[in-house]
């Protein structure tokens, strides 16, 4: 839990974790998992792309994989999300959305002040800069 491992925290470090979890347990014979064990992975969203990933990248080790709106291009500046996120949270009724944009405010507000190293302490992030 350090800045420095930072590094590690990436869809090929992600897949490989994976495929070590399962090696682990099928060698251990943990749970009642053996080498009969049947895997198949399932994620939706960047989940669902890990998923499809890890089955193309470790068949020996799955049986399949389901990956629901599996992310295919990686968007930084996403606004699109954001408007759904709203959209969606209007059918529950303007409060929600209210509360959503008033959540959104906070943080900024704290982020933009002298909060800032408070708000990256919670969060372990004390090392991270603005840039």
């Amino acid at each position: 839990m350090s800045f420095a491992n930072l590094k590690f925290l990436n869809s090929e470090q992600g897949l490989s974790d994976l495929a070590y979890f399962i090696q682990f347990l099928r060698k251990n014979k943990l749970y009642g998992v053996n080498d009969q064990t049947k895997w198949v992975t399932v994620g939706g969203s960047y989940a669902g792309a890990m998923s499809a990933w890890f089955r193309s990248k470790y068949p020996h080790l799955t049986v399949g994989a389901l990956g629901s709106s599996g992310v295919v291009l990686a968007v930084e500046d996403f606004s699109d999300f954001d408007r759904q996120v709203y959209k969606s949270a209007g059918k529950n009724g303007p409060e929600c959305t209210t509360a959503l944009q008033r959540v959104n405010q906070y943080v900024e507000s704290i982020i933009d002040s002298d909060g800032r190293l408070a708000f990256q302490t919670q969060f372990k992030a004390e090392q991270l800069t603005a840039t």
